[in-house]
């Protein structure tokens, strides 16, 4: 599987300042490709980080 990945200002902050864990706020999305060159995804996982913990969603593009 080959992921892209979709990242908020706060994660990208933290990514370019060297600081883990990301903190609160962070919203991470990645779209779950079977191969490099595929354009619509098999899944679509979404996490976000809240009160120091991660909750996350993954689903079809269909929404399932």
């Amino acid at each position: 599987m080959y992921v892209v990945a979709h990242y908020d200002d706060v994660v990208g902050a933290a990514v370019t300042s060297k600081s883990l864990p990301l903190p609160d706020g962070a919203v991470i999305v990645k779209d779950n490709l079977a191969m490099p060159t595929d354009t619509t995804p098999m899944a679509v996982t979404v996490m976000a980080k809240r009160d120091g913990r991660w909750y996350w969603i993954k689903a079809t593009p269909g929404g399932r």
